[in-house]
């Protein structure tokens, strides 16, 4: 007798558990190293914003530590869309997979 091999579940999309698992934590590693990232560069603005008040020289303060402060609020800028993004696209592969039928385990 051969051993009888019993299909694997696919939801009405084609995809297989194994799809919606790497796809999930795909998008959510994307959440996590963002927010880590945002962290850090809200960490390293507050720091440069610190030096900028605290330093005495003007003309340091000017030249050297505002641009690099500046640039500093602009990639926390840059970062904040980020996540925004990274969140949409949790929330929209949790709809695509709500459509085609996906066990909502298979998400997680």
């Amino acid at each position: 007798d051969e051993p009888v091999t019993v299909p694997e579940y696919r939801d009405a999309s084609g995809r297989t558990e194994a799809d919606w698992r790497g796809r999930a934590a795909a998008v959510r590693e994307k959440v996590d190293s963002t927010e880590a990232a945002l962290a850090e560069a809200r960490a390293e603005a507050r720091r440069l914003e610190n030096d900028f008040y605290a330093w005495s020289d003007g003309n340091y303060r000017e030249k050297v530590i505002r641009p690099a402060w500046d640039g500093a609020r602009e990639r926390v800028t840059a970062l904040e869309q980020e996540l925004d993004q990274a969140k949409a696209a949790v929330a929209d592969l949790e709809e695509e997979a709500r459509k085609s039928g996906t066990p909502p385990g298979w998400l997680r």
